[in-house]
């Protein structure tokens, strides 16, 4: 009996470690809707490269979609909005996958081509090898163009040995980014019976980063070169123009710079579909 025991705990123990070897895969899909008066998906094209088979399965999704009425001056209207999914493929029996929604959002905004500028990079933080992240809090008008810049949260990435040093550091990282935001101007994805929301307010970042390579030198960003990047997250201070949002840190763990994460788009489905399976 011990060793039948034995025996069947082996062979559990073994089906358990088999089943733990099939990993669970995430990708990012990238696209547009266009919404129509009543609610339905009107058109969807898919941005993203994916295999034929997932792209399938997001296309026959997101037409089976339905938004609330887009409501201007007491009609329903026609919108069209950015679309950002993040799917989640779990394993489900040897060699299959069910695949789901883990994230959605829309009216996300980018910063158009050629709007930033090589970046002032405080020196005294050159100096002390210092780098780090500033998340930005922007304002933006029908134009795209920024009106209002606020630091939401500023990361250095290393540790500095007195809290006052981080506050000093933080502070010149900030100031450099909202002076250099102030000069960009952003492409907006979500018109409203065909026109530009008035106001649109986006989370960014911005990150600075030291290199160190021989002539010709190019800089790569930490996030975009194959190795683990650490920040030591500094306090969050929302705009004091901005309303109160649950914002996830995935998404803005996943933002690169140039990217946006919009607080306030039009557009709302009428059922949740995260966790959904496609």
């Amino acid at each position: 009996m011990f060793f039948r025991s034995m025996m069947l705990f082996a062979v559990a123990s073994g089906l358990a470690l088999a089943e733990q070897t099939q990993p669970r895969l995430e990708m990012d899909a990238d696209g547009d809707v266009v919404i129509a008066a009543d609610g339905q998906v009107a058109e969807y094209h898919l941005k993203s490269q994916l295999a034929p088979a997932v792209a399938g399965l997001v296309d026959r999704a997101v037409h089976a979609w339905h938004f609330e009425p887009i409501i201007v001056d007491g009609v329903s209207v026609r919108a069209k909005t950015a679309m950002h999914l993040g799917l989640l493929a779990e394993p489900a029996g040897k060699d299959n996958y069910a695949v789901k929604v883990s994230d959605v959002r829309f009216g996300d905004v980018r910063l158009k081509p050629g709007a930033a500028k090589k970046l002032h990079y405080p020196p005294e933080l050159v100096r002390a090898r210092v780098g780090g992240k500033v998340m930005l809090s922007l304002h933006l008008d029908a134009t795209g163009k920024v009106v209002e810049a606020y630091p939401y949260q500023t990361s250095l990435d290393v540790r500095t040995r007195t809290e006052a040093d981080a506050q000093r550091y933080r502070a010149q990282l900030e100031k450099a980014s909202v002076e250099q935001a102030k000069e960009w101007q952003y492409e907006l994805s979500e018109t409203m019976d065909g026109k530009p929301r008035a106001e649109t307010y986006i989370l960014t970042p911005i990150s600075y980063f030291l290199v160190t390579c021989q002539m010709p030198c190019k800089a790569t960003p930490p996030e975009t070169d194959g190795k683990w990047k650490g920040y030591m997250p500094g306090p969050i201070h929302p705009a004091p123009w901005s309303k109160p949002v649950q914002v996830a840190t995935g998404d803005l763990e996943s933002l690169k710079d140039g990217q946006a994460l919009s607080l306030n788009s039009g557009v709302h489905l009428k059922d949740d579909v995260i966790g959904k399976a496609l």
